[in-house]
C-alpha cells in the first residue's frame, strides 16, 4: 500500500478515546449500525469512555452505513459506489446540536 513502517507502529500506540478525554469542547458522535469500516463495537467503546462527559453527544442510527445511507442488507464497500442520499434524520441532529451549542 506503500504506507510507511513508522505509521502503522504508530498506531499501536494510539488511543483516539483517551486522546478525546482531554478536549474542553463540546463533540457530536454519530454512528449508522451498517457501518463495517467503524462498527458498532467501535462506537459501544467511544461511549464507555466519554459517555459520563456531558461534552459528548451520542446517536447510534439504525439501518445506516458509514456514509449515513440507508440499506436492508450488511454494508460493502460496492455500496459506497451506488447513488443514495444522506438521511434526513442525521442532518437535522446535525443542525439540531450545532444550533444548541
Amino acid at each position: 500500500m506503500g504506507i510507511p513502517k513508522a505509521y502503522w507502529l504508530d498506531l499501536q500506540n494510539y488511543d483516539p478515546v483517551a486522546l478525546m478525554k482531554e478536549t474542553t469542547h463540546p463533540t457530536l458522535i454519530l454512528q449508522g449500525d451498517r457501518d463495517y469500516q467503524v462498527t458498532q463495537t467501535d462506537f459501544n467503546l467511544w461511549q464507555e469512555g466519554l459517555g459520563d462527559n456531558a461534552l459528548f453527544t451520542f446517536k447510534l442510527y439504525k439501518g445506516l452505513n458509514h456514509l449515513f445511507m440507508t440499506g436492508d442488507q450488511p454494508s460493502t464497500p460496492d455500496e459506497y459506489n451506488a447513488v443514495g442520499f444522506f438521511d434526513k434524520e442525521v442532518t437535522k441532529d446535525i443542525s439540531a446540536w450545532i444550533l444548541s451549542h
